[in-house]
This record gives structure tokens, sequence and C-alpha cells, in this order.
């Protein structure tokens, strides 16, 4: 390995690949959703809150058009998840809340899993929900 590659912050190797990336056509809304939400983490690493948040809300731009697209699907139950948490992070904890009890109300499924993946996988999200939509009640900005 290149030494001198690890000594480039990993905001600007984002710049550089998202610019590659939409050179390329990349990605559908749930690869977009999900590299904001990575760009979003590395900044907020490097102390660069502001420019965090800016990733939060484009991340929850493309979240928003998934569980639009996802509605009526064993999918929303994650999508919503996702969404709620962006919220929270962007310190909108009324409306978190509302999209974790929204995410609560509803079961994961995948047809192209086991049934005891599917089901274990809507359990662990439903115990992540409980655990975040506590969190939106008692700490502000908290995820």
């Amino acid at each position: 390995p290149n030494p001198e590659y690890w000594r480039v912050p990993m905001s600007l190797r984002f710049e550089v690949a998202l610019v590659a990336y939409t050179q390329l056509g990349g990605g559908g809304d749930g690869f977009w959703c999900h590299f904001h939400r990575v760009v979003a983490h590395h900044l907020t690493k490097e102390g660069k809150e502001a420019e965090a948040n800016v990733a939060r809300a484009h991340a929850l731009r493309y979240t928003q058009s998934l569980v639009t697209a996802h509605m009526g699907s064993g999918q929303l139950k994650e999508d919503l998840l996702i969404r709620g948490i962006l919220e929270l992070q962007l310190g909108h904890r009324d409306q978190a809340r509302t999209t974790f009890v929204q995410a609560q109300r509803l079961s994961y499924q995948d047809p192209t899993a086991k049934l005891e993946q599917a089901k274990a996988k809507d359990q662990y999200l439903s115990e992540l929900l409980s655990e975040l939509l506590e969190r939106a009640k008692t700490r502000p900005g908290a995820a």
C-alpha cells in the first residue's frame, strides 16, 4: 500500500468519488443514500459537522425517494428506520419520532431471504427502533 494515500482525508477521497460516480452515471437512490450517509460519517469523524449535515440532507432526500418506491413492500420498515435516523441526526426530533412509530407498525419482509432470516431482521429492526425512539424522546440530536 502507498503510505501517501492513507494521508489523504476521507472527505477529499469522497469528493473525488462523487465526481467519478456522477460522471459514470453510477447508482440509483439506494446507492446515493448510502454514499451520502457514509460521507456524513467520515465528515463527522473529521470534525466537519456542518458539511456532514449537508451530506445527511442529501441522504434524506434519497431516502424519501426509497420510501415512496417501497411503499407497501417489506423493505419499507428499514427505509423508514434510516429516514428517522437522518431526521434525528439533523435535529428533527418530532419528525424522527413520528417516522420511528410509523416504522414500528410494519414488518420487514424479504422474498429473497429465508423466512427465519427475515424474521430475525424484523426483530432486530424492531429492537433498534425502540431504542432510537427512546433516544429521540430523551436526548436532542442523539442517534
